[in-house]
C-alpha cells in the first residue's frame, strides 16, 4: 500500500487530528488533512496510534479510509491489528465485529515471526476454561473463513494446536480438518504437554485432557532433545511440573510410565518430590517407600523442610548414611532438631556442615541463631567474628544473620560495639531474606536507640515500619530513651495510621503537614481565607520525618504551636443535617451510610466536596466543601459522638448501621459499625 511519509504536514497537526479522530471518533480535522493530501498511512498517523487503547468504531472508520492495519510497529514490530483482540474479555459479539474490520491479513506476522495466535492466547488469561473453549472456537472458525493458514508451522515448530490447546472444541475442529494432535514443536513438546503444564487443578481441565486423549493425543509421547534436562519427559511429567494432581492421578490410572531416568540420574520420583505438592506426593508414596535411595531421602528431607514437618525430617535423616549427606541435608537436619528442641544435636550437625563443606550464609545464620536461642551469646559473637570475613551481605539470609548477631550484642550489653559492627552491612542486606520483613532494621534500631543515636534509631525504625512493623512492636524497652521525643511519637502515629497529619497554628494562620503515601507530603498553609499548598518529595519515611521536623523547628521559632483541629465541631453539624435529611426523605431502615469525598482542585487538599448516599435510598450529589477526616482514629472519635445525637436516634435503622468514609473512584477508607441495642 502506498504511503507518503515525506509530505509537508505539521506533525503536531497530524498528531492532534489523528488523536481526536481515534479517541473522540471525530474525523473532522483528519478529513481536512486528507483532502489536503495527507496519506492516511503517514508515519505520524501510525505513531500516534501506536500505544492507544483499541476502539472498534474509530478503527472501522480509519480502515474505511484506507488505514493499513497490517503495518508493523512498536517495540516488537507487531501489526496494528494484533491490538484489536487483546482486551475483549470473551465478548463474542465484539470479537466477530473486530475480525470483520476491513483489510486484516491474518497471516501477517510480527518482525520476529509471531502470528495473531500468540496475542490471542494471552487474551484468554482472564477467562475460565469453559469461556475460553467457546470463544476460541468462534475465533478459529472466523479467521480460517478470512483466509488464515491454520496448517502453519512456525520457526520454533509450534502449530495452531500449541496456541489454542485451552479449547477442546477448537482442537477437535482442527483435528477433524487434518491437524496432527501429536505433532511436537522444536523442543519436542506436544499440545497435550503444553496443556498439562498450564492447567488448573479442577474438573474442567481434567475433562479437557480426556477429550484430547479421545482425539488421539498420545500420553507416551516424549521430549526428544538430548541437550535438554527434560529429554524423555511425557505429559505426566508436565502435569507434575504444573502441580496438577487431578491430571497426574488420571494419567497414572491409564498407564502413564514412571520408571524413566532422565539427565543426571533424575527420576520421576525426584520431580514429584521437588514440586513440594502434598497431593501429588501422596500419589507416589508407595514408590517413595519402595525406593529409599540416598537421593530420594535427601529429596524427601527437602520436601518436608518446605512443609515445615520437622519430625519427618528427623525420621528421614536418621535413615540416611551420614557419608551421603550434603550441606543442605545437614543444614535441614540441624534446623529440624533445633525446632523440636534438641539443641545439642542441632549444634552438632550445624557445626559438622561447616567443618565438612565450608561456610556459607545459611550455615552461618543457623549456627548463630542456635547459640542465640540457647543463650550462648558470646559463642554466637565468636563464630560470627570467625566467619565475618566470608559473610556476603547481599546474599540470603544476610538480613536474618545480622538481626541475630544484634540480639547477641544486645544481651551482652555491647550496644555501641554492636552498632558499629553491623551498620556497615545494613544497606547491602536490605533485600535479603529475613524471618519477618523489617526485622533487620528494627533490631539495629534497638542498638542505635540504646546508644542514644536518635537520628539513626528513627531512620532505621522508619524503614522497619516501611517493611512490616507497627507501633505495637516498639514497646521494646530499647526505645525508652527516645520514646518521648516528638519525632518518635510522629513515627509511631504513622505506623498506626499510615498517615502523616500534624497541624500548627499562630493567630489566624495554620500550617498542616499531610501525607498518606511513601514519597511525598503536602505543606498546606492558611492565612485567614487565603490558602496554598506545596508538595514536598522524599526518599523514605525517615527522610520525610527529618524534613518535617526541620520545618517544624522553623515554625516554632516563628511562634507557631501544635494545634488540634476540633473535628467534632466541624463534622457534628454535618452528620446532624445528614441524619435529619435521611429521616425526612425516607422511612426505610438505614443499614449503610457512605460519605464519599472527592478532590475539588483548589489549593487546600484537606477541604473537599462530599457526596452522601445510603442503602435506604437517600442520595445527595454534592454536600459542600468540608475539612477532610485524615485517620480512622479521628473518624471513630467523631462517629462515636454523632450516633449519640437525637437526629441519629430518630432514624429507622437496621440491626447494624455501618458508616463509611470513602474516596470517589478509589474505594472505602474508614469504617464504623453501630449495633442497635
Amino acid at each position: 500500500m502506498k504511503t507518503n511519509d515525506n509530505a509537508e504536514f505539521d506533525e503536531r497537526a497530524i498528531n492532534e487530528a489523528t488523536y481526536t479522530a481515534y479517541c473522540e471518533n471525530d474525523f473532522t480535522q483528519l478529513e481536512q488533512l486528507i483532502k489536503c493530501g495527507l496519506d492516511i498511512n503517514h508515519k505520524e498517523v501510525h505513531d500516534t496510534l501506536k500505544y492507544t487503547e483499541f476502539k472498534v468504531e474509530p478503527m472501522e472508520n480509519l480502515t474505511s479510509r484506507g488505514f493499513d492495519v497490517n503495518r508493523k510497529g512498536g517495540i516488537g514490530g507487531f501489526p496494528k491489528f494484533f491490538d484489536f483482540i487483546r482486551d475483549l474479555e470473551g465478548d463474542v459479539a465484539l470479537l466477530k465485529r473486530v475480525l470483520d474490520i476491513k483489510g486484516i491479513d491474518f497471516n501477517t506476522t510480527s518482525k520476529r515471526g509471531r502470528n495473531i495466535l500468540s496475542t490471542f492466547d494471552r487474551s484468554l488469561e482472564t477467562l475460565t476454561l469453559e469461556q475460553a473453549d467457546d470463544y476460541t472456537l468462534v475465533f478459529i472458525k472466523k479467521i480460517i473463513e478470512k483466509g488464515f493458514n491454520y496448517a502453519f508451522i512456525n520457526k520454533t515448530g509450534e502449530t495452531t494446536l500449541h496456541y489454542i490447546e485451552k479449547s477442546p472444541k477448537a482442537v477437535a475442529y482442527l483435528v477433524e480438518k487434518g491437524l496432527d494432535i501429536n505433532l511436537a514443536n522444536a523442543n519436542g513438546k506436544t499440545p497435550l504437554m503444553q496443556f498439562c503444564v498450564e492447567a488448573s487443578n479442577n474438573e474442567a481441565y481434567l475433562e479437557a485432557v480426556k477429550k484430547y486423549i479421545a482425539l488421539g493425543a498420545d500420553i507416551h509421547s516424549t521430549i526428544n532433545d538430548e541437550e535438554s534436562s527434560r529429554h524423555g519427559w511425557t505429559a505426566l511429567h508436565y502435569a507434575i511440573l504444573g502441580r496438577v494432581p487431578l491430571i497426574v492421578d488420571y494419567l497414572l490410572s491409564i498407564g502413564a510410565k514412571t520408571n524413566q531416568v532422565f539427565k543426571e540420574g533424575i527420576t520421576t520420583l525426584d520431580l514429584v518430590i521437588k514440586t513440594h505438592n502434598q497431593q501429588i506426593m501422596a500419589l507416589f508414596m508407595d514408590d517413595v517407600e519402595a525406593h529409599k535411595t540416598p537421593s530420594v531421602i535427601k529429596s524427601m528431607i527437602a520436601f518436608f523442610l518446605v512443609t515445615k514437618n520437622y519430625n519427618e525430617i528427623v525420621n528421614w535423616f536418621e535413615a540416611l548414611p551420614l557419608e551421603d549427606a550434603n550441606w543442605e541435608t545437614l543444614h535441614s537436619a540441624s534446623i529440624a532438631y533445633r525446632d523440636i528442641g534438641d539443641i545439642e544435636t542441632a549444634t552438632k550437625y550445624g557445626v559438622l556442615a561447616i567443618e565438612k563443606f565450608g561456610i556459607n550464609n545459611f550455615l552461618l545464620d543457623n549456627i548463630v541463631f542456635i547459640y542465640v536461642m540457647s543463650g550462648a551469646f558470646q559463642k554466637a559473637l565468636d563464630i560470627w567474628h570467625q566467619y565475618r570475613p566470608d559473610f556476603d551481605p547481599t546474599a540470603d539470609p544476610a538480613a536474618n544473620t545480622i538481626a541475630h548477631v544484634v540480639v547477641a550484642y544486645d544481651q551482652l550489653g555491647k550496644y555501641k560495639d554492636g552498632f558499629e559492627d553491623v551498620i556497615v552491612f545494613v544497606e547491602k542486606a536490605e533485600n535479603t531474606r529475613e524471618t519477618k520483613a523489617g526485622l533487620l532494621f528494627f533490631n539495629v534500631a534497638c542498638l542505635a536507640a540504646n546508644t542514644n543515636a536518635i537520628d539513626d534509631a528513627i531512620t532505621l525504625s522508619a524503614r522497619a515500619i516501611n517493611k512490616d512493623y507497627t507501633s505495637a512492636d516498639f514497646s521494646d524497652s530499647s526505645f525508652d530513651a527516645i520514646r518521648d521525643t516528638g519525632i518518635f511519637k510522629t513515627l509511631m502515629s504513622f505506623a498506626d495510621d499510615q498517615v502523616l497529619y500534624l497541624t500548627f497554628k499562630k493567630e489566624d494562620s495554620t500550617v498542616t503537614f499531610y501525607s498518606r503515601c511513601h514519597d511525598e507530603y503536602d505543606f498546606i498553609t492558611e492565612h485567614g481565607k487565603v490558602r496554598s499548598a506545596e508538595t514536598r518529595s522524599f526518599n523514605d519515611l525517615g527522610h520525610m520525618l527529618r524534613m518535617v521536623y526541620s520545618e517544624i523547628d522553623n515554625l516554632k521559632q516563628d511562634g507557631y504551636k501544635a494545634y488540634a483541629v476540633d473535628f467534632l465541631k466541624i463534622w457534628g453539624p454535618v452528620y446532624d443535617t445528614i441524619f435529619k435529611n435521611i429521616a425526612a426523605s425516607t422511612q426505610k431502615p438505614l443499614g449503610t451510610l457512605n460519605v464519599e469525598w472527592d478532590f475539588d482542585h483548589n489549593d487546600n487538599t484537606l477541604t473537599r466536596p462530599y457526596y452522601v448516599y445510603s442503602d435506604n435510598g437517600y442520595d445527595l450529589d454534592y454536600y459542600d466543601d468540608i475539612y477532610y477526616i485524615p485517620t480512622q482514629k479521628i473518624f471513630e472519635t467523631i462517629i462515636k459522638e454523632v450516633v449519640k445525637r437525637d437526629s441519629f436516634k430518630a432514624l429507622n435503622k437496621k440491626e447494624t448501621v455501618q458508616i463509611i468514609q470513602s474516596e470517589h473512584d478509589a474505594g472505602n477508607e474508614f469504617f464504623y459499625s453501630y449495633k442497635v441495642l
